[in-house]
């Protein structure tokens, strides 16, 4: 599959799943775990 959307920051994509209706309690954490993830995937 080929992507065709430019990837967003962490901040971007926190914004967006607010956006979208998650509750995001603490930023910092939400940061960190998103990190984890990307650091996964790579």
């Amino acid at each position: 599959m080929k992507f065709t959307r430019l990837p967003i920051d962490v901040d971007a994509q926190i914004a967006l799943l607010r956006q979208r209706g998650l509750l995001i309690t603490d930023e910092n954490i939400a940061r960190h775990l998103m990190d984890k993830l990307r650091d996964a995937t790579s």
